[in-house]
């Protein structure tokens, strides 16, 4: 018993050590080969291969040439899916060296088969060795191909739903498929924190995904015509009948892993097409064997040999490469300091990148979120130099598959954007008054002046403070009150309170006593003063916020200031409405204000009488404004 336990032992360690060899590897899909060759084989039996050849010597030069031209265009389609997934994936590759790689892995690798394999050695070789290595080839390999057949599998369904006649389960499964790609769509947009084994998922973008489908519909939409071109004209099959055909056949011979799906591809397409004589099919497939399988991948494998032979060269390095943040950290600092908008100091916070101008002489505040990439507030720095960082924002964002948006602009960038081919849309106005000017009196500040009166009769103090002396434990529990009533703390367009960063703002506190019973947190620059944090106490009394600002207006008429932002209020002053969008928020602003507060804010900025000018949101159209909105919302509410 003990030495057939052994034997056993020793047998089924052989085994495995067998199935670690490489060449081991690769026996299951040579067994499904050589059964799917056995199959095709014995439906062969009963054709005429001489009738097979003559239709072959039908097939005319004219559709030989456009069987080609169909293909050139669907491969300039497959080489897009790296493009696009080089992107998505966060590599910084020029377009030519992506589009060049895509071409010959996939050509090669439909030719030989062992896709993932081939492909990721092709894509290895032919992008730059010394900056990306054979697993990260082998990720972007397996995203490629992921993102492939998942689009093909929509584009099967909507084709087979359309022109193939189908059992009612098959209907069912083409119907599922397509509610699966909307819930992906829909997830990719609202992009739920799921965490999976202690890490968050993370949703593709929804460019890349509407990209990689476009892509897929063009690729195997060519694909098909150059299959079809091949056919006798008089067999009576039209295009639209094949297409849903040929997308099964491929994606069954691609499954199969079987070199250029030989075998699965034709069973496939003669077990579904309706056609009384099987040699032009045949003839077809085999013409089309030699137009999208056999001259691409000879051009592969010579796109392949010249770039070992030649050299590969050199792509510009990432643009937020650490050694140039740290030479420019310097600059970004000197413009904030001269910012006209002191909403700048948020480059300060941990929500911000920036994006410098060539000339160092502006630069804008952009954060990734979502499906966005958000440049917040009026560019910093040079005007003139506004019109280029927007194009810069648009190249950004097209190297991240990410959508250019520019949040809370004002007027003059707003035209700007307008000029870089970007749309613009009004969301809100934001309150700003002169200090040097300013006063409590006239009959338009009545309400104000009760508030100050009621705070004066509970005897508060309105006292700036300095950074070193500020009292972090009395305004952290403050702060923690004032959140729990407001449904939590805002973020990213605003600053939050943080007792290791409390010196990035300048404080003005409300005291009874040794009490304290609120605080404001200001923004600075040599050019203006901001209103940003805003925290009260559930102990305060009606009118200590407007006691906090009034005294720090006057705080800063005595510092000479000649700017004093109340900060904006969303949703506001859009009566004239002259879009889609634009007509939303103000359907927010009069039905939703329990949610954003933008009412309340208003007749409390209102009450200081201040100058008010709009702001907006600029993108490339209705629908990307819309979904910023939806990833500025997400980044404001997130804790």
């Amino acid at each position: 018993m003990a030495t057939s336990v052994v034997m056993i032992r020793r047998f089924a360690g052989g085994i495995f050590v067998v199935a670690g060899r490489p060449y081991a590897r690769n026996l299951p899909v040579l067994a499904i080969g050589l059964w799917f060759a056995w199959l095709l084989v014995g439906r062969l039996q009963d054709y005429d291969l001489v009738a097979v050849r003559t239709a072959l010597n039908q097939i005319s030069a004219w559709q030989w040439l456009g069987a080609g031209l169909a293909t050139a265009i669907s491969f300039a389609a497959v080489a897009g899916y790296d493009v696009v997934t080089l992107r998505a994936l966060g590599f910084r590759v020029s377009r030519r060296r992506a589009l060049r790689a895509g071409f010959v892995a996939t050509s090669l690798a439909q030719l030989v088969g062992l896709g993932l394999a081939s492909g990721a050695l092709a894509r290895w070789r032919m992008l730059d060795p010394a900056r990306l290595s054979l697993w990260q080839a082998s990720v972007l390999t397996i995203a490629v191909t992921t993102g492939f057949l998942a689009a093909a599998g929509v584009f099967t369904a909507v084709a087979a739903l359309l022109w193939l006649p189908m059992p009612m389960l098959w209907a069912l499964i083409a119907g599922a498929v397509l509610l699966g790609f909307g819930a992906m769509i829909g997830l990719s947009i609202l992009r739920p924190r799921w965490i999976i084994l202690g890490r968050q998922l993370a949703w593709p973008k929804l460019k890349t995904i509407m990209q990689i489908s476009g892509l897929c519909v063009i690729d195997m939409g060519f694909a098909a015509l150059a299959f079809w071109l091949l056919f006798p004209a008089d067999v009576g099959i039209s295009l639209l009948t094949l297409l849903p055909v040929f997308l099964l056949a491929t994606g069954v011979g691609i499954l199969s892993g079987v070199p250029g799906g030989v075998g699965p591809f034709e069973l496939t397409c003669l077990a579904f097409l309706p056609l009384e004589g099987q040699a032009p099919l045949l003839a077809a497939i085999f013409g089309f064997r030699l137009v999208y399988y056999l001259l691409p991948g000879v051009l592969g494998f010579a796109l392949l040999a010249q770039t070992e032979w030649q050299g590969r060269g050199r792509d510009a390095p990432d643009l937020y490469d650490a050694p140039g943040r740290r030479r420019s950290a310097n600059v970004v600092a000197g413009l904030t300091n001269r910012a006209a908008r002191a909403e700048a100091r948020l480059i300060d916070t941990d929500e911000f990148d920036w994006l410098l101008h060539p000339t160092r002489a502006a630069y804008l505040l952009v954060s990734e979120a979502g499906n966005s990439l958000i440049a917040l507030s009026d560019p910093v720095g040079v005007p003139a130099c506004w019109g280029d960082l927007m194009q810069n924002l648009k190249a950004e964002a097209q190297a991240r598959n990410l959508t250019p948006v520019l949040y809370k602009i004002g007027a003059g960038a707003a035209q700007c954007a307008r000029d870089a081919g970007l749309k613009t849309y009004l969301i809100g106005q934001e309150a700003w008054l002169d200090p040097q000017t300013f006063t409590t009196e006239g009959r338009a500040k009545r309400s104000l002046r009760r508030k100050l009166k009621v705070v004066a009769a509970q005897r508060l103090r309105i006292e700036p403070c300095d950074a070193d002396i500020l009292p972090l434990g009395q305004m952290q529990a403050v702060s923690d009150e004032w959140a729990a009533r407001r449904g939590g703390a805002r973020g990213f367009s605003m600053g939050r309170f943080r007792q290791n960063s409390a010196d990035q703002h300048r404080f003005y506190l409300a005291w009874q006593g040794g009490r304290l019973l609120g605080f404001i947190g200001l923004w600075q620059t040599d050019q203006e003063v901001a209103l940003d944090l805003m925290r009260t106490a559930d102990a305060a009394p009606c009118g200590t916020m407007h006691a906090l600002v009034h005294g720090a207006i006057k705080d800063a008429a005595l510092r000479d200031c000649r700017r004093f932002s109340l900060a904006s209020v969303p949703f506001s002053g859009l009566e004239a409405a002259v879009n889609a969008p634009e007509r939303f928020c103000h359907w927010l602003y009069q039905t939703q204000s329990a949610r954003h507060g933008g009412q309340g804010l208003y007749q409390f900025k209102q009450s200081f009488r201040p100058n008010w000018e709009p702001r907006y949101l600029a993108s490339t159209g209705a629908f990307c404004a819309a979904i910023a909105g939806i990833d500025i919302s997400r980044r404001i509410v997130e804790p």
